[in-house]
């Protein structure tokens, strides 16, 4: 008793702790009780033959399940029925629909995961048999989002306890630990619910993580074709807009969690990261941890980013504007700081290049503009080995993904034939007034000049942002401090970022100039640049605060830090109240729509290509003499089986891929065989002059990818070897 006793009273916070985390997770694990129902409204939709279908369809893993079907006959019939089919399997299940019963229930039985389980009802024409309710039930829970989050919960919950406990955490570090918390919290609290609301790019984005899942399902690695897109034809978009951080939540598809539990998850982490990444680069050029904290919170609940997270939906941009500070931060360093971490600036701009093309074009010419500037600093200190080691492993670890990227933007892509920008960029500038919304409480999509502001998304850099641009404006240019600073020259180009976003720039006119035309075109929205904007003027502040923070005490800092932290919640607040009041977009047993999987332009679709046209599991012959005696798809893998009584090597079979760079087509006794694009840019592969025979098409890639993918993989190797020798030595040495 005496021992127990002695360890009770020697470690009782840490019990305590202990306990307090057992019970949370007990309370958690409670909902995966309700985790076994999914109880959907549906939207039916009736044809003149009298067949009904449910949107949106349903996306469900291997199982059993019960489904419970709330009908409404709009007549007698006894011939109804109720199909279960997904465009990749055909019809799941059929059965009959009893009449004069409210609630009908099937079970229904999958070998395998399926995205998209479309329910239609069958009937007499004029005697729809309509659907008002959908109920998905199973033994066991339809997800595994809830023990996820559990897991997830307690694996960070017991590393704080270790790291406090154990390590006995300063009170300082603790401090600035909640306030990067209480930021995160701010910018994520409109994803706790059990749904989605509607976000600008959703639909997209959600196929995207889908595509990918779907993609490593079928054997790719790393996926550079989405399978299930375009009606299971195929789609480039992995190829043509950067998709490496989406495996996150891909894999997270893989474990089983649903689509929306997947998406809220990573776009937590991703404001988690965000928090952290700014944190860790603020402090690295004001070695002031009270300064990074402050420029950290401000950075994470900015409204442009937060809008970009909860309203647009925009996974890339908000992806880039995470990595965006370690950029800022590794330019400082190469040319004015501790020129040993140009690193920084390697693993910033290679995470922007894969998340974000457009930010890529951007951060490019800040850092060119940089270079520029401190091009004088870089040849007398001889800094200019560390420009270019930086040069060379951005290129060497990013080769994977521009090879093939390259390799399709050659071809003729309606990319390169959609809107030069004329009429967009300079329609979608902001209006000034815009920009004095400092509460971002407005909640819409973005209208041209003509039609106003009413109605339209917000566009502002924020309140806190706003009052870093004040400071910042005071200091530099009325008490003209800091002549010729890193900062100030961050705070002039945020600025000059800022100008450039809103209408006040005749942009109508500059576009008629070639080059900028064509840089418009490419950027799209002049909003854009408020992210890049806010980033500049809250580092500029941050340098400067930096520098008043010395002379400051105690009482001085915290009243800083309790009025930075009440402002930006006040702006959260009124964005989150917003936001959370959006109707219902998903829930975690829907299926996401199909129609946006190719993006509203279709631009990596060949020119010519009649999206209307990829119409099932569709295939053509060449003429009457050949015909197609069996099919399989799986992903990207087609297997045909064939009779071809004219024998002839003019002879052919379009099968329903569409043809992009990479696809091979080899017969059952091994040869290759030629594969071009046919009618509407498909597949067409030329049979080999037998009268029967198969072939099999499937992704494989190019040599010249797979050496891109080798020589990537071991630059990061080298690279990953050579940080644990340089830790090593750093760890030894402080011994």
């Amino acid at each position: 008793m005496n021992v127990i006793y002695k360890i009770l009273k020697n470690h009782r916070e840490t019990i305590v702790y202990a306990a307090f985390g057992f019970i949370l997770c007990i309370i958690f694990s409670f909902q995966l009780w309700l985790d076994r129902t999914s109880v959907l409204s549906a939207e039916s939709t009736v044809d003149e033959s009298g067949t009904v279908e449910v949107l949106p369809g349903l996306s469900l893993g291997r199982g059993t399940y019960r489904v419970d079907l709330g009908t409404l006959v709009a007549g007698t019939t006894d011939d109804a029925a109720v199909e279960f089919y997904s465009l990749e399997h055909g019809v799941l299940m059929r059965d009959k629909i009893s009449n004069g019963i409210s609630v009908n229930s099937y079970t229904l039985e999958l070998e395998r995961p399926v995205n998209i389980i479309y329910v239609r009802t069958v009937s007499e024409p004029g005697i729809p048999v309509e659907i008002h309710s959908v109920t998905v039930m199973a033994d066991r829970p339809l997800y595994t989002d809830t023990v996820v989050n559990i897991v997830l919960f307690a694996a960070v919950y017991i590393l704080f306890g270790f790291y406090y406990f154990r390590r006995r955490m300063p009170d300082a570090k603790l401090k600035i630990l909640l306030i990067l918390a209480f930021g995160v919290l701010l910018s994520s609290y409109p994803l706790f619910t059990d749904y989605l609301t509607q976000g600008h790019d959703m639909n997209f984005q959600l196929y995207r993580i889908e595509g990918i899942k779907d993609g490593l399902l079928s054997g790719q690695f790393p996926v550079r074709i989405h399978p299930t897109h375009a009606n299971g034809y195929g789609y480039a978009t992995p190829v043509l807009y950067p998709e490496l951080f989406l495996y996150i939540p891909a894999v997270f598809r893989l474990m089983g969690m649903s689509v929306v539990g997947s998406f809220q998850l990573f776009l937590l982490l991703i404001n988690t990261a965000t928090a952290f990444i700014m944190y860790y680069a603020m402090k690295d050029m004001t070695k002031s941890r009270y300064t990074a904290a402050l420029a950290s919170f401000i950075y994470t609940v900015s409204s442009y980013r937060v809008a970009c997270v909860i309203q647009r939906s925009a996974l890339g941009e908000i992806l880039a504007l995470c990595f965006l500070p370690l950029v800022v931060a590794g330019i400082y360093n190469l040319f004015l700081g501790d020129k040993k971490k140009w690193y920084q600036l390697v693993i910033g701009a290679s995470a922007i290049l894969q998340s974000h093309m457009i930010t890529t074009l951007l951060t490019l010419m800040f850092a060119v503009t940089m270079g520029v500037i401190y091009l004088p600093k870089l040849l007398k200190e001889k800094r200019w080995l560390g420009l270019v080691k930086t040069v060379a492993l951005i290129l060497l670890l990013n080769l994977w993904y521009i090879v093939p990227f390259f390799d399709f933007y050659r071809l003729d892509l309606k990319l390169k034939h959609t809107s030069d920008g004329l009429s967009i960029f300079f329609n979608n500038a902001v209006i000034p007034a815009q920009l004095f919304n400092l509460f971002s409480d407005r909640y819409g999509y973005s209208h041209n000049l003509d039609g106003g502001i009413g109605g339209e998304m917000s566009m502002t850099p924020g309140l806190l942002a706003a009052l870093c641009i004040l400071v910042c404006g005071i200091v530099y240019f009325i008490y003209k401090k800091e002549k010729g600073s890193y900062g100030k020259r961050l705070y002039i180009y945020g600025l000059l970022m800022l100008l450039g976003s809103t209408s006040l720039i005749p942009w109508q006119k500059l576009q008629g100039i070639g080059p900028v035309n064509s840089l418009a075109a490419m950027i799209q929205f002049p909003w854009r640049l408020l992210g890049f904007s806010s980033l500049l003027v809250i580092a500029a502040s941050a340098l400067l605060l930096q520098k008043a923070e010395i002379k400051w005490n105690m009482r001085q800092k915290t009243a800083l830090m309790a009025a930075v932290l009440l402002t930006g919640m006040l702006g959260a607040v009124a964005f989150g109240t917003v936001a959370t009041d959006q109707p219902v977009f998903l829930r975690k047993a829907q299926a996401v729509d199909l129609t946006s999987t190719i993006g509203m332009n279709q631009e990596y679709l060949l020119e010519g290509t009649q999206s209307e046209l990829l119409v099932g599991n569709a295939y053509t012959v060449s003429d009457e003499a050949v015909s197609v005696t069996g099919y399989s798809k799986n992903g990207t893998t087609d297997t045909v089986s064939y009779q071809d009584n004219s024998a002839s090597n003019e002879s052919f079979i379009e099968i329903p891929l569409l043809w992009y760079p990479g696809y091979s087509a080899v017969d059952s006794s091994g040869e290759r065989l030629t594969l071009t694009a046919g009618d509407n840019n498909v597949i067409r592969v030329y049979l080999p002059g037998r009268t029967e025979g198969s072939f099999t098409v499937r992704y494989t890639g190019k040599t010249i990818y797979h050496a891109a993918e080798a020589l990537s993989f071991l630059t990061l190797a080298g690279c990953a070897i050579c940080g644990v020798i340089m830790l090593r030595q750093k760890h030894m040495g402080e011994r």
